[in-house]
């Protein structure tokens, strides 16, 4: 049986990341992918590997982060911001 093939777009949607990111990931080895029919695919495998291989996304604790939001005029960092949608979401 053939192995499963993943589009970057699915991929993207799998592991909560841009394909512009996994662009640099392939780019730099993180992530194994072939270019097929000229768009790239990556195996159910080499996912399962990169998934592995992904480091764990820390919690920030909610009351800390708004403490920090609302006293600091700088703008949210990605990883604020969708912690803080996270925390909005589970309210």
């Amino acid at each position: 049986m053939p192995a499963k093939l993943y589009s970057l777009r699915d991929v993207s949607k799998i592991v909560g990341r841009s394909q512009r990111s996994l662009y640099r990931d392939i780019e730099d080895g993180r992530l194994q992918a072939a270019k097929v029919g000229g768009q790239w695919r990556v195996k159910g495998d080499a996912l399962e590997a990169f998934i592995d291989g992904m480091p764990a996304r820390s919690t920030i604790d909610f009351e800390t982060l708004l403490s920090q939001v609302r006293g600091s005029k700088q703008a949210l960092t990605p990883e604020q911001r969708m912690a803080l949608v996270s925390e909005l979401a589970v309210v």
